[in-house]
């Protein structure tokens, strides 16, 4: 049974691995209510004291880049970074998995739709450099 959430997206890492070879997005600020029925699924929900502007978070990894999607439908993937406190409505379900002999469940995220878009400010370019500044 898929569930629907209101987040704030941190760390996303959509169509780039992030250090550990997966794609993952950290669902953060989630609601009470939405908190009381990822718990009822066995999904576990973390919080940080240090990270209080993350309130109670789920995260979602894949080995496959994760879509996302504008509010109009249009998918947003190859047109900017979703970047830290983008607000996004998320369809996550829980699987079960097992590997080297650990078991538990995780949660798999069936759209990510991108609802007030902070694009990430990366590295700057080349582009961006004033060569009169050349020291």
């Amino acid at each position: 049974q898929p569930i629907i959430i209101n987040a704030t997206a941190y760390w996303a890492f959509l169509t780039n691995k992030n250090q550990y070879g997966d794609f993952s997005i950290d669902l953060c600020n989630l609601s009470d209510a939405a908190v009381s029925k990822l718990q009822s699924v066995g999904l576990k929900i973390a919080s940080k004291e240090d990270k209080p502007e993350q309130g109670n978070y789920l995260s979602c990894k894949s080995k496959h880049a994760i879509r996302f999607y504008g509010t109009g439908g249009e998918e947003m993937t190859d047109m900017v970074q979703v970047g830290n406190g983008s607000k996004v409505k998320a369809i996550v379900s829980p699987y079960d998995w097992t590997f080297a002999g650990k078991s538990g469940k995780s949660a798999s995220i069936y759209k990510l739709v991108i609802t007030d878009l902070i694009p990430f400010e990366g590295a700057v370019g080349v582009g961006d450099v004033d060569l009169d500044e050349a020291l």
